[in-house]
């Protein structure tokens, strides 16, 4: 939150509260890999969460670095296949919430 300080002022538990949000975005991402249905992800979490989002003003340049943070750290913890697999649902992702 060095680049967003004004986050965590605002909303003290923003910290803990991102991390859960974000495993929770991951969980439907992994949904719609497994399920091998790329829009369950969108119609079951993304749409309501960019709504959240939007509400509590995360704009778009916090919510990219945020998921881009996370893409790293998919690479580093999954296989190449795994995390590309991955990260093209985080991909998908931001561009819901960012619409």
């Amino acid at each position: 939150y060095a680049k967003y300080p004004a986050k965590l002022k605002q909303y003290p538990q923003c910290d803990e509260k991102t991390r859960r949000d974000m495993k929770l975005v991951l969980r439907y991402c992994l949904y719609s890999i497994v399920l091998d249905d790329p829009d369950y992800a969108k119609e079951k979490m993304f749409y309501w969460f960019r709504t959240i989002l939007n509400a509590f003003g995360f704009g778009k340049e916090f919510i990219e670095d945020a998921y881009r943070l996370a893409q790293a750290q998919v690479r580093v913890h999954l296989n190449a296949d795994e995390a590309a697999s991955l990260n093209a649902m985080v991909d998908e992702a931001i561009a819901v919430f960012n619409s």
